[in-house]
């Protein structure tokens, strides 16, 4: 059996959680957006055999690597009323989430204009340089707010929407609210994303505690925990002067007790 296929039951629960929060804010669809990277699955293929058509579009669109849109996040939105959108939304739910390839989004804004925003929101820049930046992978799309963006570019994400949703490692619901404001007179317009060496290091550490915990095994711990404490030990080791990422990760995953003592 295939276990990055989410259990049919988990699937139904999060799919009835989305139409309630939905249901909640008046919002008759929900937005999805789905990492294509590395994809085997024909995801895009069964799109357009959608009744009534649904919408979508590439988040590389307009960007550098417009090229690798094949690879890369894709906008889709799903309407509430249309049985054949929902039934595709669980077969996404069901072969993505379990591959931590899916962000769920419950906004009432335009498509085009969602779709702007998130484009711009897809690309930093750090001194000189650009890059892609992943906040579409849930593993570390919640790590991004407590440890990288600042309150302004938080808010370039909250105002787009009432929820973000996802599943975590241990394919747990997680949902963070927006602050999107019904009555806001707010202008939407394209957000850049300029990064300081700080926040530079800070995704590092992000992405060391992601490689780390899926060496480590044998642990006892729940993915998210295994996560929890390679994340503690990347920071350490970054904060320290001596010792090697590799020493912070023994100390704390195997025994965070002495890591603190370390400290």
């Amino acid at each position: 059996m295939d276990n990055t296929v989410l259990p049919q039951a988990l699937a139904d629960q999060w799919q009835a959680q989305v139409q309630y929060l939905q249901s909640s804010v008046g919002v008759p669809h929900i937005d999805a957006i789905i990492d294509l990277s590395g994809d085997t699955l024909p995801c895009l293929a069964t799109l357009p055999a959608l009744s009534p058509q649904a919408q979508w579009s590439s988040l590389f669109a307009g960007l550098p690597e417009s090229a690798l849109q094949d690879q890369g996040p894709v906008l889709v939105r799903l309407h509430n009323n249309a049985w054949q959108h929902q039934q595709w939304l669980g077969e996404l739910m069901r072969y993505y989430a379990g591959r931590h390839r899916l962000l769920l989004l419950v906004s009432p804004l335009a498509f085009s204009v969602l779709q702007q925003q998130l484009c711009s929101l897809t690309q930093f820049f750090w001194g000189n340089q650009s890059g892609i930046f992943r906040f579409y992978d849930p593993r570390i799309f919640p790590e991004l707010f407590n440890h990288v963006l600042t309150p302004g570019q938080q808010n370039a994400f909250n105002q787009l929407g009432y929820f973000w949703g996802w599943l975590d490692r241990d394919n747990q619901q997680t949902w963070r609210a927006g602050k999107f404001r019904p009555h806001s007179d707010a202008v939407f317009l394209p957000h850049e994303l300029q990064f300081t060496d700080k926040q530079i290091d800070a995704i590092g550490c992000i992405s060391d505690a992601d490689i780390a915990a899926r060496i480590y095994t044998g642990t006892g711990l729940t993915p998210e925990a295994l996560f929890g404490r390679c994340l503690e030990a990347a920071f350490a080791a970054a904060r320290s002067a001596s010792g090697t990422l590799e020493d912070y990760l023994d100390t704390t995953v195997h025994n965070p007790g002495k890591a603190h003592a370390a400290e």
